[in-house]
């Protein structure tokens, strides 16, 4: 099983806050660091300090060195496909290659109506994920292309330069492994992840997206699994309710510590080091390849040297 982390830097912030982060989770030896896409902060109370996820993305590719950057993900009511591929191309160049893109219909309806971005419903958004990965792939490929989309299109495409990494940076797609979902995951993703879900579930989802696959002919292997899950780990119960607590200061979530509890060993690492290793193993066993540390109190750089002695544990070399 591989190993890679992510922060909701929406929470108030800054970029060098984002930079210490990210630049420990490369010294410790993840392999790639994943930031949030959101404009607004969450929870009640006033607004927090948000920074754009592209712009830090590119000033992260210059203050590391090897550890791969991207988002989880970004909304395509965001950004015009077309400027979304010249921002990644970009990022891509500074970075030398490192980056990675996860992308989403969008949900947050507040960061849409507070900053003036179209909210269509769902159907309309599913379109637009569409179109947005066929634009990337038609960018990124030769140019002189043309392609005529439910909501967006291309004439005679004259895109340079092209990405470092051929034929294109990594596509990371999510959500509920539906039809349209799946296929899209199939035809376009390099991964595919599952968030806060029972490692049953999990397997669930991973079928449905390997069926779509081998409807297309694709090979399902292809396709990386992946999971994100939020992880509150300590070394005794004193060090674990401590981090909930902060992380649920710092993110404002209507859950509470209870809440929490319930979802220990299901849907949330929660506790010490076995117990989160028995949870991994579990979610290895229906098929995630890749597990992406949703951190929940993300200055606290104990804790994610605790997660990285977590992905060293020999048990999970072969998950």
């Amino acid at each position: 099983m591989r190993f890679a982390v992510m922060l909701e830097p929406q929470q108030g912030y800054s970029y060098a806050d984002i930079r210490t982060v990210a630049k420990h989770v490369e010294a410790v030896g993840f392999e790639a660091f994943f930031r949030s896409d959101h404009y607004s902060s969450f929870g009640e109370g006033p607004e927090l300090a948000t920074t754009d996820a592209w712009t830090t993305l590119a000033a992260l590719a210059r203050d590391t060195s090897t550890i791969r950057l991207g988002t989880l993900v970004s909304p395509v009511t965001f950004r015009h496909p077309g400027q979304l591929a010249k921002v990644v191309t970009t990022v891509d160049e500074i970075s030398g290659g490192r980056v990675e893109v996860g992308l989403g219909a969008g949900w947050f309806e507040i960061e849409h109506r507070r900053y003036g971005f179209p909210m269509p419903p769902i159907p309309t958004r599913f379109d637009m994920l569409e179109d947005s990965l066929a634009i990337l792939e038609t960018l990124w490929g030769p140019d002189g292309q043309t392609f005529e989309g439910r909501v967006w299109g291309l004439t005679d495409t004259a895109a340079q330069p092209k990405p470092l990494q051929r034929p294109r940076p990594p596509i990371i797609l999510g959500g509920r492994a539906g039809a349209r979902g799946s296929r899209l995951a199939a035809t376009y993703a390099a991964e595919y992840n599952v968030c806060e879900i029972p490692t049953d579930e999990a397997r669930q989802r991973f079928a449905a997206v390997d069926e779509a696959c081998t409807a297309i002919g694709r090979d399902p292997a292809t396709l990386t699994r992946s999971l994100l899950i939020p992880a509150v780990l300590g070394r005794d119960r004193t060090d674990v309710d401590r981090r909930i607590a902060e992380g649920l200061g710092e993110s404002r979530r209507a859950m509470g510590a209870d809440d929490i509890e319930r979802e220990r060993g299901r849907t949330w690492l929660v506790g010490g080091l076995a117990e989160a290793t028995d949870l991994l193993l579990e979610y290895g066993a229906s098929g995630v390849q890749r597990t992406i540390f949703q951190l929940q109190a993300g200055r606290d750089l104990a804790h994610i040297d605790l997660l990285a002695e977590l992905s060293r544990q020999p048990s999970l070399a072969g998950a």
